[in-house]
């Protein structure tokens, strides 16, 4: 896939995304409670997997400059070698600070 082609479905990407209805209510200072709390537990699923997510697409992966990219991503959402910078104990501790009991996130259940 050439370059262009790619960089092609990235932007259509990104124009769906700013046009869903959660981003639109954000921006528009609409965006409710509940709504908000839910994308922070989506969020947070999102964080917890991401590292196993990484981790896999490295073993795939034949291009050493890519495996190197994944790696380096890999390192830094594991708090590169300081387990106290980890991206998802930095998302527990948003939790903490936002009152949501970890349990209620760690049962949470997505609804569509």
């Amino acid at each position: 896939m050439q370059v262009t082609a790619i960089e092609k479905i990235n932007e259509e990407s990104l124009n769906r995304i700013r046009q869903h209805p959660f981003i639109l209510d954000a921006l528009s200072g609409k965006l409710s409670k509940e709504s908000a709390e839910r994308w922070i537990m989506c969020a947070g699923r999102e964080s917890r997997t991401f590292p196993d997510i990484l981790k896999k697409m490295i073993s795939w992966v034949d291009n050493e400059k890519i495996k190197s990219i994944l790696q380096e991503n890999y390192d830094d959402e594991l708090g590169n070698g300081n387990p106290d910078e980890a991206h998802f104990l930095h998302y527990l501790h948003l939790l903490r600070d936002l009152g949501i009991d970890r349990n209620v996130f760690f049962n949470y259940s997505e609804k569509a």
